[in-house]
């Protein structure tokens, strides 16, 4: 018995085009797919800006107030900051992972050798929340125990020029 004949038929130039069209948006798909799966293994986009609208006006004043005696650095891993003594035993990994994750506003350093001189955090409202207040509490532990200085301002919408002189100028003396 013979096949049927298709109930319809189109011109081979017709039928080319269409297997091209089917063939391009397969290819399309397969592509749209692949980039998604991508955008899901690198899930990331680039911040907007390294410090926020209250770090970056506290940043400006500092300036000032160091008059280029000391290198300003913005968002530093406490990490890079303080490290776990040697002779800290089992508690070692427990101790990084304390300090892996945290990092203080600014930092300032000696600008030949790039000794830290002292950390600073800017204290905003969420200072005020339980969760925040233990983290507080630990990062001041931990700079007193490293004999890392830190210094606190609040946060404020203009900052005191000679307030901040006077919290540098101070930690110098104690130097």
């Amino acid at each position: 018995m013979p096949l049927p004949a298709p109930f319809f038929h189109l011109p081979p130039a017709l039928l080319n085009s269409l297997l091209a069209a089917a063939a391009g948006l397969l290819a399309l798909a397969i592509l749209s797919w692949l980039w998604r799966r991508r955008q899901l293994r690198y899930p990331y986009q680039k911040r907007p800006s390294l410090l926020t609208a209250a770090e970056l006006r506290f940043l400006r004043v500092l300036e000032q107030a160091v008059r280029g005696r000391y290198c300003i650095h913005a968002q530093v891993r406490l990490a890079d900051l303080l490290q776990v003594r040697s002779n800290t035993g089992r508690g070692r990994m427990a101790a990084q992972n304390r300090i892996n994750s945290k990092h203080v506003d600014f930092v300032l350093c000696e600008p030949g050798s790039l000794a830290i001189v002292c950390a600073i955090e800017l204290d905003d409202r969420s200072h005020l929340l339980p969760a925040r207040q233990a983290r507080d509490a630990f990062l001041e532990a931990a700079c007193r125990a490293a004999g890392l200085p830190l210094l606190r301002f609040p946060v404020q919408r203009n900052y005191v020029l000679k307030d901040i002189s006077r919290a540098i100028d101070e930690l110098e003396r104690r130097r």
